[in-house]
């Protein structure tokens, strides 16, 4: 279940009348999306290289190739192309 399923799930079942109840709920979760589904900015290529690498390699392969590539995700810490791999939902592409 992703957080705005869960948001959706949860305003569903609290009832229009329980507004305090329904703005602390929002509150929680957009707190959590942000902690735990923080954006990574990449750019068009990057985005794409790491969804190709996705399809046709495992996250040790990625990690391999980084390696030999930093100057293209060098920007980026070890923790963000981790959430981009397994969150691919959370890059945010940049110019």
């Amino acid at each position: 279940m992703t957080f705005d399923e869960g948001m959706d799930l949860l305003l569903e079942n609290i009832p229009t009348r329980k507004t305090e109840l329904r703005v602390l709920a929002i509150y929680v979760i957009d707190n959590f999306k942000l902690t735990y589904t923080p954006t990574i900015k990449m750019s068009k290529e990057e985005k794409a290289l790491l969804l190709t690498q996705k399809e046709t390699s495992s996250l040790t392969g990625f990690l391999d190739f980084i390696l030999y590539s930093d100057e293209l995700y060098g920007h980026l810490t070890d923790e963000e192309l981790a959430q981009a791999w397994l969150h691919p939902e959370c890059v945010k592409v940049v110019e």
